[in-house]
């Protein structure tokens, strides 16, 4: 939305007019500004939490979007608005991945780690933003860029398989480390759950 396809979006398949598409964008990077210190206050208390964060701010970005896009005709500006906080809280809630990488990771693999985590988000960002250009070229006759608010609706879709397939592997590895982490460090488990490994 920030990067690239959000501001067509909402002009040319929402027809909010420049302005408010305008403003819809200053309130995603607001959202952002002010969600990141937020986020960041609840997993340094909540650890234990962190994966749960992020899954809930993929399902909201998922349910807003769902919503928003199978709305008949133009969307209110009111549901608009929060797809776009919905969204926003998605960078904040992108760069707890940095502090799973650091929790679960030996020093000596840290910059590894960190890399690994930069490059996937950012590298999934521009598949996907690539993918949604594609798809509004495939349904618009004549290399015109007038596109119809069906096809930003399809294209914009494709942003689920992201969603899904993170949201799976989220889930997936949050029990692996989670198991590991009492296995191999059990006082850090302790701290963390607030309860005695299972072992004891």
């Amino acid at each position: 939305m920030g990067l690239l396809w959000g501001y067509p979006f909402f002009v040319e398949g929402e027809h909010t007019g420049q302005g408010v598409a305008g403003l819809l964008l200053s309130v995603l990077v607001l959202t952002q500004m002010l969600g990141g210190p937020l986020v960041g206050w609840f997993i340094a208390h909540n650890p234990w939490q962190r994966s749960t964060v992020v899954l809930g701010i993929v399902g909201a970005m998922a349910g807003s979007w769902a919503v928003v896009l199978l709305w008949p005709g133009d969307a209110p500006v009111a549901l608009l608005v929060v797809l776009v906080i919905a969204v926003g809280l998605g960078g904040p809630g992108s760069m707890v991945g940095f502090d799973v990488a650091r929790t679960f990771n030996p020093a000596s693999r840290l910059g590894s780690a960190t890399g690994i985590v930069n490059v996937g988000g950012f590298l999934a960002s521009l598949l996907i933003v690539l993918a949604i250009g594609v798809l509004l070229d495939v349904q618009t006759p004549g290399g015109s860029t007038d596109y119809s608010p069906r096809a930003f609706a399809v294209a914009m879709s494709v942003q689920y398989v992201g969603w899904v397939l993170g949201g799976a592997m989220i889930w997936r590895y949050r029990r692996r480390a989670r198991t590991h982490l009492e296995r191999t460090q059990p006082e850090t488990f302790r701290d963390m759950t607030g309860r005695p490994p299972a072992a004891e």
